[in-house]
C-alpha cells in the first residue's frame, strides 16, 4: 500500500480492486497467511466490514482515505463503487427466516404446561413467549455455541412488582405479580444496564410475567444450588445433557411444529 499510495489514483484503484478481490476469493488464516482459494466467496457484508476497517485504519495513519475520490471523500473511486456493485450481483439471495408471530406464540404457549415440572420444553417455551415481549436476542435467554458482546440473562436481572410497584421477592408469588422488569446488562449496540417493563397481561399463554415467573420458580425448584446469580436458561430437566437451554433446543422445540428448517431460525426470534 505505501508504494502506491502516493502515485496515481489509477494505481490506487487497480491495488484495491486487486486487494477486494483477493480477500473475497482467498481463504486466510487469523495471522493472515494466504491458504488457497475459497470454494464459495465471501458475500457482499463481509467485505463492507473489511472495508470500513481498511478506511478507519487510512484515517488514523495518513489523515486521508486513499479508497474515496481526492476531491469528495464521500464517494468510493468509480471503479471500486462499480466492483462493489458486481460482487452484491454476484451475492447467493438472502435465506430470510419467518418472523414469530403472536398467533404463533399462543399455539406455542398451548403445547407447554402451565404446571412447575423439570421440563426443558416448558422452560424453553416460556423464555421465548416471555423474551418476545423484552424483544430479546435468543443468546439473551438461550446458551449459544459463541459467546459474544450481550449477556445472557440472569436471575438478580429481573425483577416482580405488584401494582402498587413493591416488590415480590423470588418466590411463587411472583405468578401473582403485576409488573416485571428486566435488567439488560449488556447488549451487543452498546448499551449497559438497560431496564425494560411490561405488565401482566389478560391471556394466560400470552403473559411475561407468567412465562417468566414459571422459568424462574423451575430453576429455583430442581436446579441445584441455584441462586441470584444462575443464569435463566439453566434446567435440570433430562431432556437436555448441557444444564441449560441452548439455542439449538429451542429452535428444534420451535421446528417441531412442522416448520422446514430453512423458514424459521433463531433469527426469526
Amino acid at each position: 500500500f505505501r508504494r502506491v499510495l502516493f502515485r496515481s489514483t489509477r494505481d490506487c484503484t487497480l491495488l484495491f480492486k486487486s486487494f477486494f478481490e483477493m480477500l473475497r476469493a482467498g481463504q486466510f488464516k487469523v495471522s493472515g497467511e494466504f491458504q488457497g482459494l475459497r470454494k464459495k466467496p465471501v458475500v457482499r457484508s463481509t467485505l463492507r466490514s473489511a472495508q470500513g476497517d481498511l478506511l478507519l485504519a487510512f484515517k488514523c495513519c495518513i489523515g486521508w482515505n486513499p479508497l474515496h475520490l481526492p476531491t469528495n471523500q464521500d464517494a468510493l473511486l468509480p471503479e471500486l463503487d462499480l466492483q462493489f456493485r458486481a460482487f452484491d450481483n454476484k451475492d447467493p439471495p438472502a435465506q430470510q427466516q419467518k418472523a414469530i408471530s403472536l398467533k404463533f406464540l399462543r399455539i406455542l404457549g398451548l403445547i407447554g404446561s402451565n404446571r412447575i415440572q423439570n421440563s426443558a420444553t416448558d422452560q424453553a417455551i416460556d423464555l421465548l413467549i416471555g423474551g418476545y415481549f423484552f424483544a430479546c436476542r435468543i443468546c439473551e435467554i438461550a446458551k449459544t455455541p459463541t459467546s459474544g458482546r450481550t449477556k445472557k440473562c440472569r436471575l438478580r436481572n429481573i425483577c416482580f412488582r405488584t401494582k402498587e410497584k413493591i416488590i415480590i421477592p423470588l418466590g411463587r408469588r411472583i405468578l401473582e405479580a403485576y409488573y416485571i422488569t428486566i435488567t439488560f446488562e449488556d447488549q451487543k449496540n452498546g448499551e449497559k444496564l438497560k431496564k425494560r417493563t411490561q405488565r401482566c397481561t389478560d391471556d394466560p399463554s400470552l403473559c411475561p410475567v407468567l412465562c417468566f415467573g414459571r422459568a424462574i420458580l423451575r430453576i429455583l425448584e430442581f436446579v441445584p444450588n441455584a441462586d441470584r446469580d444462575t443464569f435463566i436458561c439453566a434446567t435440570a430437566s433430562p431432556e437436555v445433557r448441557t444444564n441449560v437451554i441452548t439455542s439449538k433446543f429451542t429452535l428444534k422445540t420451535i421446528q417441531g411444529l412442522g416448520f422446514h428448517p430453512d423458514d424459521i431460525g433463531n433469527r426469526s426470534i
